[in-house]
């Protein structure tokens, strides 16, 4: 996937911006504060419909705005071409794509594929849980509408049941159809969570045949780059069967019943999972350098666009903001090429540079 043109209008700092890629990798260059990180994270915002620093959509708007426009011209291997505009207007975003109005945003993912790092991803390995566990979401639900339906039924069957175990904690409503609306709930957590976490440990799966090599190519280091999926239902083997994460699941429900009816909230579930990163034995989040962190980051990001590439047949969009700066102590020139690290090269730097 290509990105051959693309436009601004009140993003960020941007009043106004048009630009025309070519070919082959694009460098963007310029003193700190006049937008490299902003043209990225529009290129970004055109495939995901979200930014990667903004917490909300409004915060993208230029000061003074009330409004922004964004539209990317792509050319993808096949030569066909996509042209998606996004006009976020009151607090609501429209896309439209080769002219016509989306308005399932889901249909979109996935057709512009992309890959990013940038120093706010190195949160990924020592933030909070659930900074991992919403990319590793983002990243199956791209190409998975079942994932997706998994993924909204449980959040309902989450939340119907949190409540109805509020209802039961504070010695409320006990009628048989509050048992029954319990049961129903519950039996849909389990199906729904165990497809989540399913797909979860399967994608990590994937990760891992890639994750160490392109550390390695990064780092030349000589500890082993490894992840594990830590679920709140217990150990799983690693080549856990759909039917063996929903037996786990629900025995593992079974167990805790009465401690969720005392607390008022549902105890286990993949909204409490995680996935940890080690270098070695050691957790690289917590005790990890800033430059073993940065290069971990950047082989998560490189194994997501092989992946990517794998399951779309189109080579990612790779936005790399600031990658290299920590990697060693010489500057360094990193060559990627259809989601291989082809050249690292470090250049020698003389005191007065």
């Amino acid at each position: 996937m290509k990105l051959k043109r693309l436009k601004l209008v009140h993003f960020r700092n941007f009043s106004q911006c048009e630009l025309e890629l070519g070919d082959g990798a694009s460098i963007f260059l310029g003193t700190n504060g006049s937008g490299k990180t902003n043209l990225l994270e529009a290129i970004y915002f055109l495939t995901n419909l979200s930014g990667f620093r903004a917490e909300r959509d409004e915060e993208l708007v230029q000061k003074g705005r009330r409004d922004f426009f964004l539209r990317g011209e792509f050319i993808a291997e096949s030569g066909a071409r996509l042209t998606a505009e996004v006009f976020f207007h009151r607090r609501k975003k429209y896309l439209r794509v080769n002219g016509v109005p989306v308005l399932r945003f889901g249909d979109w993912w996935g057709r512009a594929p992309l890959s990013l790092f940038s120093p706010a991803r190195m949160e990924l390995l020592w933030g909070e849980p659930a900074r991992r566990r919403n990319l590793w979401d983002e990243e199956i639900a791209r190409y998975s509408t079942e994932f997706r339906q998994a993924l909204a039924t449980y959040r309902t069957a989450w939340l119907s049941r949190n409540r109805i175990l509020r209802t039961l904690s504070g010695r409320g409503d006990r009628s048989r159809s509050t048992g029954r609306l319990y049961s129903f709930y519950t039996d849909s957590l389990i199906l729904s969570g165990s497809r989540i976490v399913f797909e979860r440990i399967a994608y990590l799966r994937e990760v891992l045949k890639h994750l160490d090599g392109f550390y390695r190519q990064l780092t030349r280091e000589r500890f082993r780059l490894r992840a594990h999926y830590a679920s709140s239902i217990g150990e799983l083997p690693r080549e856990a069967t759909l039917e063996e994460v929903k037996a786990a699941f629900a025995q593992r429900i079974k167990r805790v019943a009465v401690k969720e009816r005392e607390r008022g909230h549902t105890l286990v579930g993949p909204q409490r999972d995680d996935v940890r990163f080690f270098l070695g034995d050691v957790p690289i989040g917590s005790f990890g350098s800033q430059g073993q962190v940065r290069a971990a980051t950047i082989a998560l990001c490189l194994s997501l666009a092989r992946i990517a590439s794998d399951r779309s047949g189109e080579p990612p969009l790779l936005l790399l903001d600031d990658a290299l700066s920590e990697l060693d102590d010489n500057p360094t020139v990193l060559k990627v090429e259809d989601g291989r690290v082809v050249q690292r090269q470090s250049a020698a730097r003389s005191n007065d540079q």
